[in-house]
């Protein structure tokens, strides 16, 4: 073994040859220069008898002999410094990965990446969620910390947004759960602020008002945000559904020895996440064939030729409830005057369902396999043939085309 020498600092810098140095005085360090030139700390000690060697990041020579007191402090504790160092590194990961951040990463990237919301979990997350207890160690998370953090987000947003909110985080929660042996939720049933009895919109659209939302849609200023209102009245599509029609989901099928043009909205961008097949009434595809296109564009309704229309134009919602002078009202409640004309048109309730795409039961699922095509067709013309007569200001009347 090589003569133990009083390292320097300019020593450490300019000792380049591979291998081990000799140690230091000191502190007992050796330098150790890799092939490469690459340099690290080299320590040996006795633990318990047996001969250890210590491995450590190369740093300065001050900052080593710091670090070694500091591991000759535990060895007179009867404490291994590799064993304690390890146990620490061990305790800051599970500490950061611990986190109600972490999980929700973790959760966003496994999970919510597949879902159509993942933007609008995210958004609720770092808005609410995140900022008030993203540090926090989920297994430890309190309910009581929970309440507190909607208590303000009530408070500065709404008791609608602590809802969201306390339901994006049910929603982490519950899935980290399924995932952990020992965590449990501490969200219980009771803690939302509104009842959802009383949430739920029964706002429904006057006839006088209907007509008004109608004649307000063709003015030019709204454009084509005004063709895709007018959709959804004839077709009782969610605006998303009917913002982002694709001209290859119409298409024509056969069905009873009669030509149908149907609306294929595929799974992918159905709520119910299943294929949803509708008939168009004349209306409809007249509104849809009005629509000039963009080049080679996919989408019916399109500003730019690249994506979809928004439906989230404030300022074209604005200036519509303007010019119709109609106010409190969502687009979303023209789904229920479409749902209602049905009714009013005494199309039968299975119908009416299946135009609105909702869930058929399992039984009926399984068993009835007729396409009710035929009937759709009769009822969304029943139902653009009332609308026809709603905006020529009659109840009852000779049937106009709808352009």
């Amino acid at each position: 073994m090589s003569k133990p020498v009083k390292m320097t600092a300019l020593w450490v810098e300019n000792y380049r040859k591979p291998g081990l140095s000799p140690s230091d005085t000191e502190s007992g360090l050796r330098l150790y220069v890799a092939k490469s030139g690459r340099k690290s700390w080299v320590r040996f000690y006795r633990h318990h008898g047996k001969l250890v060697k210590q491995t450590l990041p190369y740093m300065s020579l001050a900052d080593a002999r710091l670090r070694v007191a500091k591991d000759r402090n535990l060895q007179s504790q009867g404490i291994d410094p590799i064993q304690h160092a390890r146990a620490q590194k061990q305790a800051a990961i599970e500490k950061a990965e611990g986190t109600l951040a972490a999980i929700v990463k973790t959760y966003l990237d496994l999970t919510a990446s597949k879902l159509r919301s993942r933007h609008q979990y995210e958004g609720v997350l770092k808005r609410h969620v995140l900022p008030r207890l993203g540090e926090r160690q989920v297994a430890s998370l309190k309910r009581s910390e929970i309440v507190a953090a909607l208590d303000k987000v009530e408070s500065e947003s709404g008791p609608s947004a602590a809802d969201m909110a306390l339901a994006v985080l049910s929603t982490v929660l519950s899935w980290h759960e399924k995932r952990s042996d020992t965590f449990r939720s501490p969200i219980i049933k009771g803690m939302r602020r509104v009842n959802a009895s009383e949430r739920a919109r029964d706002r429904i659209l006057s006839d006088d008002e209907l007509r008004a939302v109608w004649n307000a849609a063709s003015d030019e200023r709204i454009g084509l945000y005004g063709r895709v209102v007018r959709f959804m009245i004839l077709t009782g599509a969610r605006r998303t559904e009917a913002a982002g029609l694709r001209h290859s989901e119409i298409e024509t099928v056969r069905d009873n020895g009669s030509n149908i043009v149907v609306w294929r909205l595929p799974a992918a961008r159905s709520k119910s996440k299943r294929e949803v097949v509708k008939p168009l009434s004349r209306a409809a595809i007249a509104t849809v064939d009005d629509v000039p296109r963009i080049g080679d564009c996919v989408f019916v309704f399109s500003l730019n030729g690249n994506r979809a229309m928004s439906m989230n134009r404030q300022g074209a919602k604005e200036l519509l409830d303007q010019l119709a002078e109609v106010a409190d009202w969502r687009l979303h409640d023209l789904r229920r005057v479409f749902r209602s004309l049905l009714s009013r048109c005494r199309v039968p309730f299975e119908i009416a369902e299946r135009l609105l795409g909702h869930a058929t039961p399992l039984l009926a699922k399984t068993y009835d396999r007729h396409s009710h095509l035929p009937a759709m067709l009769e009822a969304v013309e029943k139902v653009a043939a009332e609308v026809a007569r709603i905006v020529a200001g009659e109840r009852e009347g000779k049937v106009i085309r709808l352009r």
